[in-house]
């Protein structure tokens, strides 16, 4: 949209006469002064894409890569990347806790990044007609095991669903408006599934709990060594 609005102030201004015939010196002015405008927004974007860009690349180098993961990189890059979401963007509040110097953890990045991905993914439609939206992330260090927390502020879990059933392939226990808003993907019930087909084979401990009105989910991840 905005190279849309380059373009056609670019050719108006082209077709301007370039002697006195112009109305007056404060439109040519105006009409310059707004393109430059335009031209730092978009300077300005460019950048912010390359950045997300980079991103991208490097948690795809991290899927890659059968070495152990630095945990605190990956929930950084992966906040950032979200970012490019206008719903998490602009409505919901991120409170990021990641402990320094988080041990790394010898889970493959294609088992770990999508894992991670379904989870805020999940908490970011439970807040859809939440009316707090906060996403807490925590990255902390408890009796040896690495625990990541993601505590959302939305729609809770049934009180009345066993959380096993939470965990089954193709079980979704989310209200019917949050259903509609997820029906386009075709299918319900498949994150909590499969971090825990993902993550299970290395140790991880997956659980999951109402927490206020809404719902923590907590991996506990067994040390390296």
């Amino acid at each position: 949209m905005l190279l849309e609005m380059l373009i056609q102030e670019h050719t108006r201004l082209a077709q301007m006469p370039q002697t006195s015939e112009w109305q007056n010196d404060e439109d040519r002015q105006t009409l310059t002064d707004k393109q430059s405008r335009r031209l730092n927004q978009l300077n300005q974007q460019v950048g912010i894409l390359g950045e997300m860009l980079r991103d991208f690349m490097l948690l795809h180098q991290i899927e890659q890569s059968e070495s152990e993961v630095d945990l605190r990189l990956v929930v950084n890059k992966l906040a950032c990347v979200f970012r490019a979401d206008p719903f998490f963007k602009h409505q919901v509040k991120l409170d990021l806790q990641l402990t320094e110097n988080l041990p790394l953890v010898r889970i493959f990045g294609r088992h770990l990044v999508p894992s991670l991905v379904h989870l805020i993914d999940n908490a970011l439609i439970s807040m859809r007609q939440a009316p707090q939206k906060q996403l807490t992330i925590r990255g902390y260090v408890e009796d040896q095991w690495i625990c990541l927390l993601f505590k959302d502020s939305g729609c809770g879990v049934d009180p009345d669903c066993k959380r096993e059933d939470l965990f089954r392939l193709f079980r979704s226990h989310w209200p019917e408006p949050l259903q509609k808003s997820k029906r386009d993907e075709g299918h319900f019930g498949f994150g909590l599934y499969a971090v825990q087909h993902l993550l299970g084979p290395y140790g991880v401990k997956t659980s999951l709990k109402r927490d206020g009105d809404g719902t923590a989910v907590t991996l506990r991840i067994p040390p390296s060594s």
